[in-house]
This record gives C-alpha cells, sequence and structure tokens, in this order.
C-alpha cells in the first residue's frame, strides 16, 4: 500500500498562507517515501560586499604596505649612514 504523504499545511493550518511569493499549492510538496529529516525552514545567507568595495579594501592595503615599505627604506638609509 502507498501512502501519499504531504508536508500537511492545509490540515493543521487550512487555508492560511505559507508564502507571500508563491501560492501553497506551489510550495506544499508530496511524496511516497517516509521522510528521516524534514527541512521546515530554509537560511540563506547573502556575502554583501560589492566589487566597488573589495577593490576600494585592496586599495588601501596597497598604500599601508606602501607606507611600511617606505618607512623601512628611510630606517635602512639612515641605518647605512651611521
Amino acid at each position: 500500500m502507498t501512502v501519499t504523504r504531504t508536508i500537511g499545511w492545509a490540515r493543521r493550518f487550512g487555508s492560511a498562507v505559507i508564502s507571500k511569493h508563491f501560492s501553497n499549492d506551489k510550495i506544499e510538496r508530496f511524496t511516497e517515501s517516509v521522510p528521516r529529516v524534514v527541512p521546515y525552514r530554509i537560511l540563506v545567507g547573502m556575502d554583501v560586499t560589492t566589487r566597488e568595495e573589495e577593490q576600494q579594501r585592496k586599495k588601501e592595503v596597497l598604500e599601508a604596505l606602501r607606507q611600511r615599505l617606505a618607512a623601512y627604506e628611510k630606517r635602512l638609509q639612515e641605518a647605512q649612514q651611521a
């Protein structure tokens, strides 16, 4: 005997809307297998760093390295003169 299972939304919550972006019949899934793990939420993480921000950060790091190099060169010249 095959039993069709769903997430049971209509049985538990009636016609309450699951999502404002999709109709309930697009979200409700049917399966003949007995689930072992039932996902009930989706977590989405987004990296919101823009390419311009990345380029700006690279410029800042490069400038800091140039300043350190200039300071080391100055110390080296002073040590050689001493």
